[in-house]
């Protein structure tokens, strides 16, 4: 009975810092995201708006927690006159932001990896 109670303290304490650490992209992920931010980029600098969405929708389907991916989603979403859309993005940029500040607060060597 007192080591239930005793796993069961421990698992609330470490479930919520194991759950933010499974949302952190792996070095593949993270390496194939930057590439389609560095696209997304490109197509901002040549103001072709539709397919910079397609590419900041890529990077962040690689690593949901690339802030600036989610903010230039938002960008290009205002160039395209799509207010709502771009709302949402930059929505999806706090959420982000929020994510990577429980991680440092609960887990800073997974966040510093």
């Amino acid at each position: 009975m007192r080591t239930s109670l005793l796993l069961a303290a421990v698992l609330a304490l470490f479930l919520p810092a194991l759950a933010s650490a499974q949302k952190l992209a792996d070095e593949q992920s993270r390496r194939q995201a930057t590439e389609f931010y560095r696209s997304g980029q490109e197509y901002m600098a040549h103001e072709q708006y539709d397919k910079a969405v397609e590419s900041y929708m890529a990077a962040i389907a690689k690593d949901p927690l690339m802030t600036l991916a989610h903010y230039q989603l938002g960008q290009a979403y205002m160039a395209l006159k799509r207010p709502a859309s771009a709302l949402q993005a930059y929505q999806g940029a706090v959420e982000a932001l929020r994510t990577l500040h429980d991680m440092e607060q609960s887990n800073q060597f997974e966040v510093d990896k």
